[in-house]
């Protein structure tokens, strides 16, 4: 299938660019095609584009001309190619090869891509007279390098030279160019072409042709050249914005808890009012703001403008937090690629469609205090570290209209909102972790844990998540006595599970598990015969790996990929597309292995092929309608997010249909986490690992959580109910939970009162032993262990009554919290067994610290701390810290 492109009469009004250079001066000037306008249109969309900054009129071009010499003169052509878009006819080895006169050059081979980029750059040197030079051709042509006959040619495009140099600095900068056949009037767009071109005369400068900096929301059709005659089709994308899902907080609740304590409000309301914005080249429109809710319901379609096919890939949707105040704030954005939603094959080709299906957001983490670096995140610049909602949407093209501006956002009729309802049936899920080994911690001044969730499901500092066992006991780090620190989790490793629920797109989960299966499969034989072949191994042993590889290959196209079955949810119209289209190419790669297995006779040639048909796999390895979040592990510390690392769903879900269960499904897998934000994508933290883990992760329906108790063969699963004893340490009085600010019992972070007595077992369970004492682990560590040099230190302490003297305190020797330690007589006495002193090592007062002369430090009362090297009257405790090697 290919959507045709209509001719236009150039009766019609509507200027282009010529084909041939006889018609460059003339019609350069003329108005581009389409000046329709969109919501908030950033720019007119057309296919013209000379206009721009041309010296006016025919005269002016005389001028300029008129200032070279009527001889041979020296000039330099300088010509690059930058990428090519939309290409016809799927995956291909695309080369460009260029033309000026007699001159020819030709950019590389880019293999299996219908989207290559080159970024070469052509040097062309001439000394001739500027009228005959400017009459010479620039002919760019596009080939398939694949095909070795006469429809190699994909399409071509012609200026004349003297067409740059008409131009504002002699150049055309980073512009496209309409790919056509020049023989097939009726064929249409054959692809997109982005290039440079500088004509450089005596004493000319060349422009700078930095690099592209401009956002993909740029309108780069305005800068379209087009052959004469040909005129882009006109559509309308439309998208229906019908709900959103777990917004996260985005306005202080400051206020809104004065007016709770005033009794002003009655209801707590939703802190955040978000609105959704549609971006496509260079053109935006947004819907109706939706006041005070994480669960917006806008129920409304937009609808934009545009020509088609466009050179235009990415569709950009944010959604932004409306303040009454000041500027508005992007909650998180999110991109859709048309080549992933459309195809323009000639047998299955199809416009851009998705959806009804939820959009997952991601950004930055929903506690943090917002900064520009998490801003940036939030924009869609770099990777997103957390989840930050999802919205039902759907997107569609009708191909022949332009919508007006009137009509451009219009509300949803009850039959589209009904029949979403088929898309929202959720189903409950079980995600498990088990944890095996955590080192290489970069954080040791307060205990961690680790974090697993799903969406926002077992996110535990976000107060709108009902809790849940997500996190591993919160551990203090542990010398290893090395250069890492781990957490000493020795025999009991620790578990976590957490509960969600989801729309069961299993259908497409099992199929994506099931390709990505096959090209790995792939890729390893083909890895060994690459080997072979480095290894100038015998022809007859490459050969058995090539028919070994062939046969396996043809054996997994052979097998049917899983059907879609109506009673778990409801399949879009690009499942259909996609189906047909997977089964397409996985039969085409089928076919070619077979006809491979027959006629291959050289074995470099049969490598090319495999690797072509390696490439033909991986183009339908994707997944656009994957509404199924990613499962993050979050490395925290207290309360703050340090380290991230993002798992796909599908690479952790369980399948009942063989060989469709994700990659890492109930597998021991090693995960080095990375710090959020810019610093963790270029390696800055002085390119510090923040933690290295070692875990299973299982991801499965509830009704399938015995397949993650069958994996689990290292060790028994044991549940635990725990809370936290708290104490204060009051002078003279000791350790007390007396006059505490927080509960005697509690949870880890000692806010949340948890009473022993309030704990009931599960139905069908019972507690094996009473409640006991567990220490923390790293509490059974001594702390020099793993050292073999070790400072042992520990405080002397004074206070004094107001006005009085300095004597010894009632504890007079603590460490550095402020808890007993022993003097350093009894340290001398005490020295743990396998340890000396070193040699002329005596305990000596540290004075490298904010001190006095004597070494002490003061402050008001010990258990306050803030301590300082300046004594004042009102200072009734000092302490100064003693070292020994």
């Amino acid at each position: 299938m290919v959507f045709g492109l209509g001719k236009k009469d150039k009766d019609d009004g509507e200027g282009s660019v010529a084909e041939e250079g006889s018609q460059h001066a003339d019609e350069a000037d003329a108005p581009g095609l389409g000046e329709e306008g969109g919501v908030d249109a950033d720019h007119d969309e057309g296919i013209g584009g000379m206009d721009a900054g041309q010296p006016e009129g025919k005269a002016a071009r005389r001028r300029e001309r008129s200032k070279l010499p009527e001889k041979p003169t020296d000039f330099q052509v300088r010509v690059r190619i930058y990428e090519a878009r939309q290409l016809p006819g799927g995956e291909m080895s695309p080369v460009v090869k260029l033309n000026i006169g007699k001159e020819k050059k030709q950019t590389k081979v880019k293999k299996s891509t219908s989207q290559p980029i080159w970024n070469e750059i052509f040097f062309f040197n001439f000394n001739r007279l500027p009228t005959e030079l400017f009459d010479d051709i620039i002919n760019f042509q596009l080939y398939n390098s694949r095909k070795l006959r006469s429809d190699a040619f994909l399409g071509s495009f012609k200026l004349d030279v003297g067409m740059v140099y008409d131009e504002p600095r002699h150049a055309f900068i980073r512009r496209w160019l309409l790919l056509t056949d020049p023989d097939d009037s009726m064929g249409g767009v054959k692809g997109y072409l982005k290039f440079t071109a500088i004509v450089l005369g005596p004493g000319d400068e060349a422009p700078q042709d930095k690099d592209d900096a401009q956002d993909e929301d740029d309108d780069i059709e305005s800068n379209l050249l087009s052959p004469a005659g040909t005129q882009l089709q006109p559509a309308t994308f439309w998208l229906k914005a019908f709900t959103g899902e777990d917004i996260p907080q985005m306005d202080t609740s400051a206020f809104q808890g004065v007016k709770k304590i005033l009794g002003v409000s009655e209801d707590s309301k939703d802190l955040v009012d978000p609105y959704l914005v549609f971006h496509f080249a260079g053109k935006k429109a947004k819907t109706r703001v939706i006041t005070s809710s994480y669960t917006p319901q806008w129920g409304q379609e937009l609808r934009l403008g545009l020509k088609f096919p466009s050179m235009c890939d990415k569709i950009k949707l944010c959604v932004l937090d409306w303040d009454r105040a000041g500027r508005d704030e992007t909650i998180a954005t999110s991109n859709i690629y048309i080549s992933q939603v459309s195809s323009t094959d000639e047998t299955d080709g199809y416009p851009p469609t998705i959806g009804p299906y939820f959009l997952n957001l991601y950004g930055s983490p929903r506690e943090q205090d917002a900064n520009k670096e998490f801003d940036d995140m939030n924009k869609g610049k770099g990777i997103g570290c957390a989840y930050r909602g999802r919205i039902l949407i759907e997107l569609g093209t009708t191909l022949g209209e332009v919508p007006d501006k009137k009509h451009q956002v219009a509300e949803l009729d009850q039959e589209d909102l009904v029949k979403i309802q088929s898309f929202m049936r959720r189903r409950h899920y079980k995600l498990f972790g088990a944890f095996f080994e955590a080192t290489m911690v970069a954080e040791i001044d307060d205990p961690v844990e680790f974090e697993l969730s799903i969406g926002n499901y077992g996110n535990k500092l976000d107060t709108n998540v009902p809790p849940m066992p997500s996190t591993t006991q919160p551990t203090n780090p542990v010398f290893d006595g090395n250069a890492y620190h781990y957490l000493p989790w020795r025999d009991n490793k620790p578990c976590v599970v957490v509960s969600s629920q989801w729309e069961d797109i299993s259908f497409r989960l099992d199929t994506l598990n099931i390709i990505l299966r096959v090209i790995e499969r792939l890729e390893s034989n083909f890895k060994k015969i690459q080997e072979s072949i480095n290894a100038n191994a015998s022809t007859p042993e490459i050969a058995k790996n090539i028919i070994t590889l062939l046969d396996m290959l043809i054996s997994d196209c052979n097998d049917p990929l899983p059907e879609m079955d109506p009673r778990k949810a409801a399949a879009t119209q690009l499942d259909m597309y996609l189906s047909q289209h997977r089964v397409n190419a996985i039969r085409t790669v089928a076919s070619n292995a077979a006809n491979l297995r027959e006629n291959a006779t050289d074995v470099d040639d049969a490598a090319n092929d495999i690797e072509g048909m390696l490439s033909d796999l991986l183009d339908i390895a994707f997944e656009p309608q994957n509404s199924m979040p990613d499962v993050i592990l979050w490395m925290i510390s207290g309360n703050k997010r340090i380290a991230y690392y993002r798992i796909p769903a599908y690479d952790v879900l369980f399948s009942e249909t063989k060989g469709a269960s994700g990659k890492y499904c109930g597998k021991t897998q090693t995960i080095f986490l990375k710090y959020p934000g810019a610093s963790g994508e270029t390696g800055d933290k002085s390119s510090k690992i923040p933690a290295m883990v070692r875990l299973k992760v299982w991801l499965g329906l509830e009704s399938n959580e015995i397949e993650w108790q069958n994996v689990q063969k290292e060790g028994e699963i044991s549940v635990f109910a725990e809370c936290y004893e708290n104490q204060i340490n009051v002078p003279v009085a000791g350790w007390t939970n007396k006059g505490m600010t927080k509960p005697k019992f509690g949870d880890s972070t000692g806010e949340i009162k948890i009473r022993r007595e309030d704990f009931r077992a599960p139905s069908g369970w019972d507690w094996e032993v009473d409640w006991v004492v567990a220490p923390e682990k790293s509490l059974t560590i001594t702390h020099d262990a793993g050292l073999n040099h070790f400072l042992e230190d520990t405080y002397e302490n004074e206070m004094r009554n107001p006005g009085g003297q300095w004597g010894p305190a009632t504890v007079s020797w603590t460490d550095v919290k402020g808890d007993f330690k022993e003097s350093t007589e009894e340290l001398d006495e005490q020295l743990a067994d396998g340890w000396i002193w070193e040699e002329d090592s005596e305990w000596s007062i540290d004075m490298n610290r904010g001190v006095d002369d004597n070494g002490w430090e003061y402050c008001v009362e010990a258990t306050i701390g803030s301590w300082g090297p300046v004594e004042r009257t009102y200072h009734l405790c000092r302490r100064r810290r003693w070292v020994r090697g």
